[in-house]
């Protein structure tokens, strides 16, 4: 009997089927094992800051033409998301993208890969940011 699990990521590329073998082993196939671990290479990178919370739905719409259609338009990106909470005057934004290496995000962030990537009007929403980013080994999904 052949079962199946299902790994699943927003890029094409990152869906698989992870089968059990018919004669009964428990490893995956060759053939099932290859998009995983192409997975398994990406590399997640993260930023955090926090603007005004009236300012939030403003900043969230200029991030999302800034920051996350940039990392998105540069080859090897993999998906970005936004993820933004209000806590009492103030909102979080932490973004989120992912990466095929290391050498894609230097093409995206420049050769200091640490340092977080600002745009012109940062200035005017941000209240707190972080100066830095942090990367990920992506380890899996589920």
């Amino acid at each position: 009997m052949r079962t199946s699990a299902r790994a699943a990521v927003t890029a094409d590329f990152l869906f698989a089927k992870v089968g059990v073998d018919p004669g009964g082993s428990s490893l995956p196939t060759v053939q099932h094992c290859l998009p995983v671990c192409e997975y398994r290479r990406m590399i997640a990178r993260t930023w955090r800051g926090a603007v005004r919370a009236k300012d939030a739905p403003a900043y969230a719409a200029y991030v999302q033409k800034t920051g996350i259609e940039g990392y998105q338009r540069t080859p090897g990106n993999r998906g970005a998301w936004l993820l933004w909470r209000v806590d009492g005057d103030r909102a979080e934004f932490v973004t989120v993208s992912f990466w095929e290496s290391r050498a894609v995000i230097e093409a995206f962030a420049g050769q200091d890969i640490e340092q977080a990537v600002f745009y012109p009007d940062d200035d005017k929403f941000l209240i707190e940011r972080d100066l830095t980013v942090h990367h990920y080994e992506v380890a899996g999904t589920e």
